[in-house]
């Protein structure tokens, strides 16, 4: 059964200004879809015209008015529902143009003062909350008063044809009220004429809201979208001209310390082992010792960082965070895992030999370097290691210090920064 038009319920629930916008979301997802700042301009405001109306939205307009079916009607009751008399439904249309789904919708931005057709009795009623808990009689008086238009398919339109709707309207008539038709005693004309002057004033606020939305409101709202989305577009490629660096930053290729290079406290040892002295005589057993061997051994030092690459990584840092200050708006926003990986992307674009997962966001500290990675056969030793953060006082520059750096270090580590 077509559901009733113009309600009250329809005003209270259902906003045009809601289904105009679902309607217009696919524009807003193909601007959401753009990844360069030159294909926005098939966004262009001279173009914004044709984007619309690829949408499709007309606004509906009332037509002529003509005679429809009619078939065997609801019986009718007197007051105390002791005769029913028998009726002839007889059907009025009234011819739409445009998008006629669009008066399943309520004018609420040109129409919200508007009366729904069913305002009275829902008035009398003491409004929709209250009608469920009035009785039968009254649940059936507010149905009754709902019922006056509903929208239909046209019984011509099914023969082949585009589907074209129309607005219907009906009238239960008994055997004495055909005759005081005849008699020129009721005159359905008049009826007609009055029921749709009560919609009348609903379908021209529907037509106005959808043409003030396909002028004003959707092209505002699309030019700000592609607004904000040049703003994004353009921060994005900031980020990545950042991200791109001159030849100078180009450091020497990640190296490790060899043990004849590391500190005498912890490089490779050697203890030899010279000829012993001869040993005072011992009154039972004389032993002498072999000749004496000279044996170097060999301590597995720990794995560092030679000073120059750390030096390198320092001047990536330092020049990189040089950028990051020229364009605020682009890195504003970010939050510290971010900024790790933009960071962690800069010294492998910097550093030489350095692309292969050198500086991997992982465990507990933001950015690493393992041993390994630069030298299989060195072990998964961690030789550098960096703390990014977001600081706004000193306490939290202190704290990223201490403990927590100076917690991931231990008494072999040389190599380490705090980033903020």
């Amino acid at each position: 059964m077509p559901e009733p038009l113009f309600t009250s319920f329809i005003k209270e629930n259902r906003p045009l200004s809601r289904e105009l916008w679902r309607r217009a979301e696919p524009l807003g997802g193909r601007i959401n879809a753009v990844t360069r700042v030159e294909d926005l301009e098939s966004f262009a405001p001279h173009l914004l015209r044709e984007c619309i109306a690829e949408l499709s939205i007309e606004a509906p307009t009332l037509g002529r008015l003509r005679t429809a079916s009619e078939r065997e009607g609801a019986t009718k009751w007197n007051e105390d529902r002791s005769l029913g008399l028998p009726t002839r439904r007889y059907y009025v249309a009234v011819e739409v143009a445009g998008d006629s789904s669009f008066l399943q919708q309520w004018p609420d931005v040109t129409g919200a003062d508007l009366d729904a057709v069913d305002a009275a009795v829902v008035a009398e009623l003491g409004g929709l909350d209250a009608i469920t808990h009035r009785s039968v009689e009254d649940a059936a008086t507010f149905q009754r008063a709902g019922e006056m238009w509903e929208l239909g398919a046209d019984d011509d339109s099914r023969e082949g044809r585009a589907v074209r709707f129309s607005l219907y309207t009906y009238f239960n008539l008994t055997g004495e009220d055909e005759a005081a038709v005849a008699r020129g005693e009721l005159v359905l004309a008049d009826l007609i004429q009055e029921r749709r002057e009560l919609i009348a004033p609903i379908v021209a606020a529907n037509a106005e809201q959808v043409d003030q939305f396909l002028g004003v409101d959707l092209p505002e709202r699309l030019a700000e979208l592609v607004e904000a989305k040049r703003i994004q577009l353009i921060n994005r490629q900031a980020v990545r001209d950042s991200l791109s660096f001159p030849e100078e930053w180009q450091g020497a290729e990640p190296q490790l310390e060899d043990a004849e290079d590391q500190p005498a406290s912890v490089a490779a040892e050697s203890v030899a082992v010279d000829e012993p002295s001869e040993q005072p005589a011992q009154p039972a057993v004389t032993m002498e010792p072999p000749p004496g061997v000279a044996e170097e051994v060999q301590l597995n030092p720990r794995s560092r960082l030679s000073r120059a690459t750390f030096q390198d990584v320092l001047f990536s840092l330092r020049h990189w965070a040089n950028a990051v200050e020229r364009t605020p708006t682009a890195f504003g926003g970010l939050v510290e895992d971010r900024i790790s990986d933009l960071l962690a992307a800069t010294w492998n674009a910097t550093l030489p030999g350095a692309a292969r997962e050198v500086y991997t966001r992982g465990g507990k500290s933001d950015i690493f370097i393992q041993a390994d990675v630069l030298d299989p056969g060195r072990g998964p030793a961690t030789v550098f290691i960096c703390e990014a953060k977001w600081a706004h006082d000193h306490d939290t520059i202190r704290k990223a210090l201490d403990p927590q750096l100076f917690g991931y270090l231990n008494v072999h580590d040389t190599s380490a920064s705090c980033w903020h």
